[in-house]
């Protein structure tokens, strides 16, 4: 079901059948909030965040669709993925490693080694060689 409020907002109210009989009904569910957004004495229409769509809003009930839950799960697992990324770690998004763009430069750096390690190093590979 939607709550779609002008111009261009919108709402969505997932309401789901009830699976026990002590569970209240998903008919029941929707006429209390077609209530709440019709009924101008409504908390709705005094609530802080939501007080001043409510007036403007219109509820309209839509039928289950298959594409449109496969669509959702997909936006969800999109979702999740994002939420992994935060300041810290969002330029690996902006890095192509194929062609050889990087903009993460502490990820990638490479270490530094010191003069007494390269001679360790020179040293340890000439006694290989011979």
């Amino acid at each position: 079901m939607i709550l779609a409020i002008s111009p261009g907002i919108r709402l969505d109210f997932e309401i789901a059948a009830n699976r026990t009989s002590k569970e209240t009904s998903a008919l029941h569910l929707y006429q209390r909030l077609l209530t709440k957004t019709t009924n101008p004495q409504s908390d709705f229409r005094y609530d802080y965040d939501f007080g001043r769509f409510s007036s403007v809003g219109q509820l309209s009930q839509l039928s289950f669709s298959e594409s449109d839950y496969r669509e959702e799960q997909k936006n969800l697992q999109f979702e999740e993925l994002r939420h992994k990324y935060n300041r810290t770690n969002a330029c690996e998004l902006f890095t192509d490693k194929k062609n050889g763009i990087l903009i993460c430069p502490d990820s990638f750096a490479v270490p530094r080694v010191g003069s007494a390690e390269v001679g360790i190093i020179v040293a340890a590979s000439l006694a290989w060689l011979f």
